[in-house]
């Protein structure tokens, strides 16, 4: 569950319990909201590179980049076309 899903879940469940309006506000607000996708969750991330530590560095973008030339892009990075793997 992603932060988002998990807030929105406690925020409902504060609503039940007191009819307020800006939670309505705030619920509505959160549900519109398009899911960010990460590089390292996109279903574009084709080759990755880890740190020393193990832990994920850099993705490419599959979706960017050319025969001739590789988009690597930050882990953690995102844009308005990313698409959550499954």
């Amino acid at each position: 569950m992603t932060d988002v899903e998990k807030t929105l879940d406690d925020l409902k469940l504060l609503n039940a319990l007191c009819y307020g309006t800006v939670l309505d506000d705030a619920i509505a607000l959160l549900t519109g909201q398009p899911q960010i996708v990460r590089c390292k969750d996109c279903k574009y991330g084709g080759c990755r590179t880890t740190n020393t530590d193990g832990s994920l560095f850099r993705v490419v973008c599959k979706l960017n980049s050319t025969k001739r030339n590789e988009i690597w892009k930050d882990a953690d990075w995102f844009c308005a076309d990313g698409v959550k793997r499954e």
